[in-house]
Formats: structure tokens, C-alpha cells, sequence
């Protein structure tokens, strides 16, 4: 039994799309390029023709629809209600039977990371920590050391301050029990963000909740599965379902790529545990004895994809970080398009990454915030990435890190 909630596609499915070209001017890379190809509308005549064994497999194909950034903005503009998101993944699917599937070097890289033991995750992370520190990564990159490798992307995207969690199974709450969750870490933000994770451990704590943290779990299967790989997706998924099959709990996850995906597990009543941190924090009634320090300052709120397009929750980060007295709270120009950091797509599409991450970059230049604010460890990393070499760049920060801060003990 498949453990990702994927009903097999039909020809009703493929044929749902009227060519009415509604979804062309909110597509991001047809916005970039004008080309019919890079636009949702002609890849779904590039998948039909592949799912009906019309087109055979070709790297020409395979170009087109890498391209696309999966995130699935054309399916809310869409009247006839295609489901575009499983229609690309069921494509890519068939891509990969056919070795079709681009990526390199970078691509394999963060393939094995991300399914390795948590062990290996943090011993790579220490030694990039520790090569970073020393200077060996910028000598790579100035000598091309790294472009001759392939990893170039891998590079680009690797954060200024790698930060691993090495989780404890139990963290109990500060002063009176008042609940109990489990927490998915996730395989980047476990071996690279490690301060959000320490964050949402740390606030829980505060508010009265017990954090339990399966030894066992694995990546949520993303990744694999959206680059279509959907065997190894389902291993994944069948490991994290074991992991978390104990008390009935609030399962809560602090990167909306991961919580998306969970969210489509296929297992009875496992999605409806899934919560994103600040969907829960925005939820339950907070204790009166925990109130929220001031912070003067602008936040402008980057809503990633996934929690716009696929969860349809990203007033909560909003309405989360309104607790906080002094805070101006605020979207990102141009919220509505994606920024270039979705999954494996800024190491196997780097240019078109980072044009739609300039965009952004662009936009933000000319506000005064003092914050970025993203729930997605992927869109952090690609647009830290972007202001590395920007003075008096505004700080990038999970909003959990900000209540973290702000909550008074």
C-alpha cells in the first residue's frame, strides 16, 4: 500500500486543462523567459504527451519540465481545477524510469545527505562548519576547485553559520505539563539550522508542552519524491510512520517543505497531526505568565511556496509575530513568486534560481526591515545566499527564532 496520498492519474486528469492561459502570467519562469515551454500550459501538453505515450522521453522534455519550480502557483489560478503538482510528479516519475531526470554532481550530494544516517549528516555538517572557518571553501571556489567538481551550487547555497541539533529523545516542559508533541527536525534543518530547531524546543518548553523527538525518523521524502523518485520517497515514509506511530500527539515540523509533504502521507490520521510550528503556536492559548518582550523593527514575512500554494496557512506566521509589541509586521514584495529555493532546484537550475532570487533581492533593497522571516529552511538558505555580499543586509530568521528570543522566562 502506498504511503504518499497519490490517486493514479487519469485521462480526465490530463485532459482538465483548457489552454486557457490564466496560469502564464503568475508562472515565474514564463514571467522570466516568454517561452510557451517554460510556462505551466505547455509543460501540461509535454505531460500529457508523456502519460499518454504520445512523446517519448527526451532530455529536451526533461529540460523543459526541470525547469519548473513545482510551486504550484498556476493551481490557484487555474478555474478548471487541474492538479498540477501531481501531474509534474507523476511526469518525472516517468522521466526517471527513462534516466531523464536532470542533475548532476550537487544534486547527488545532497541526495545521499539528506537520506543518510543522522550521524553522518552532522559529521558532514562539523566538517563544512570547520573547512568553512579555515577558508578552505572560498580557496575551492576562487581556484574552481569546487566548478570542476560540479558543486559550485552546493556551495553557493551552504549558509555562513552551520548550526547542528544533536537531539535528546525528551525535552520536558518548564513549569506545568500542559501538553505534549513529537517534533520532525528534518535532514537540512537538523544538520544546518540547527538554532531554529532549539528555538521550537525552547518556546514549547516555556508554554507548558513536553517535546518528544523519535530517534528513528528519516527525511519526510521530498526531495526524492518531487525529483521522482518515488520508491525511495515511500521507504522514507514508511520509516517515519513506524517512528511516529506511538502516543497520538501533534507531530510538529518547522519547514513547510517538510510539513507539505507529511501533510500527504497517505496513512489514516497521520496528516491531520501534522502541524507547522506556527500554526500550533498561532492555536493553542498561551499562559499569561509567558508574555512577549518589545522589539522595535520592521519584519518583512517571505511566504514560501508550500505554505501559500499547497498548506494555505501563511496568515499564521503573520498573526504569531503580531504578539510581539513593537514588531511592524509585514509581506515581502512580490510574495506571490517564488524566490528560486524549491528543493533540489537551485543546484540543478542555478541560473534561473538565482534570477527570480535577484527579484526579490531587488525589491528588498528598498525597504528599511530589519528582519526576513521565512518558514522554510530551503528559501532561507537561497536568499541568505543572495545577500552574502551586501552590506547592512537585514537578518534571516525563522519566526520561531524571534518568539524564542522575545519570550520572557
Amino acid at each position: 500500500m502506498t504511503k504518499i496520498s497519490t490517486a493514479a492519474v487519469t485521462s480526465a486528469d490530463l485532459d482538465r486543462c483548457v489552454a486557457c492561459g490564466l496560469c502564464l502570467p503568475v508562472c515565474p519562469t514564463y514571467r522570466v523567459t516568454r517561452n510557451e515551454n517554460a510556462s505551466p500550459r505547455g509543460r501540461l501538453a509535454l505531460i500529457r504527451g508523456l502519460l499518454k505515450d504520445e512523446l517519448a522521453p527526451s532530455p529536451e522534455i526533461a529540460g523543459h519540465l526541470s525547469l519548473c519550480l513545482q510551486c504550484r502557483r498556476c493551481e490557484a489560478a487555474c478555474p478548471a481545477g487541474v492538479e498540477y503538482g501531481r501531474l509534474i510528479d507523476a511526469s518525472n516519475q516517468e522521466l526517471r524510469r527513462a534516466g531523464m531526470v536532470p542533475g548532476g554532481s550537487s544534486v547527488r550530494l545532497l541526495r545521499w545527505l539528506v537520506k543518510s544516517p543522522g550521524r553522518n549528516r552532522r559529521l558532514l555538517a562539523q566538517t563544512l562548519r570547520l573547512t568553512r572557518r579555515v577558508g578552505l571553501i572560498r580557496l575551492a571556489r576562487i581556484l574552481g576547485i569546487s566548478r570542476a567538481m560540479g558543486l559550485d551550487s552546493v556551495v553557493d547555497e551552504l549558509p555562513q553559520d552551520i548550526s547542528v541539533f544533536r537531539a535528546k529523545p525528551f525535552y520536558p516542559a518548564t513549569g506545568i505539563q500542559l501538553g505534549e508533541v513529537a517534533l520532525f527536525t528534518g535532514c537540512v534543518n537538523s544538520a544546518f539550522d540547527g538554532d531554529t530547531l532549539r528555538a521550537t524546543v525552547s518556546v514549547l518548553n516555556k508554554l507548558g508542552y513536553d517535546v518528544n523527538v523519535p530517534a528513528t525518523q528519516q527525511c519526510c521524502g521530498a526531495l526524492f519524491y518531487h525529483d521522482g523518485d518515488s520508491a525511495t520517497a515511500e521507504q522514507l515514509a514508511t520509516r517515519n510512520l513506524e517512528a511516529f506511530s506511538g502516543p497520538d500527539m501533534p507531530i510538529i515540523n518547522v519547514a513547510t517543505g517538510c510539513g507539505a509533504h507529511l501533510s500527504e502521507y497517505a496513512e489514516a490520521g497521520f496528516a491531520e497531526r501534522v502541524l507547522d510550528i506556527n500554526v500550533f503556536l498561532d492555536s493553542i492559548d498561551w499562559p499569561d505568565d509567558r508574555p512577549l518582550s518589545p522589539l522595535p523593527g520592521t519584519a518583512l514575512v517571505q511566504d514560501p511556496c508550500s505554505m501559500r500554494n499547497v498548506l494555505h496557512q501563511e496568515k499564521s506566521v503573520y498573526r504569531l509575530l503580531g504578539r510581539i509589541p513593537g514588531l511592524v509586521v509585514q509581506p515581502l514584495p512580490n510574495n506571490d513568486t517564488c524566490c528560486g529555493g524549491a528543493g533540489t532546484y537551485p543546484l540543478r537550475e542555478p541560473e534561473m534560481a538565482t534570477t527570480l532570487r535577484n527579484a526579490k533581492i531587488a525589491s528588498i533593497q528598498n525597504d528599511t526591515a530589519n528582519y526576513i522571516v521565512s518558514s522554510n529552511i530551503g528559501c532561507a538558505l537561497h536568499i541568505a545566499a543572495g545577500f552574502r555580499c551586501e552590506k547592512n543586509s537585514p537578518e534571516i530568521v525563522h519566526p520561531i527564532v524571534l518568539i524564542d528570543r522575545q519570550l520572557e522566562t
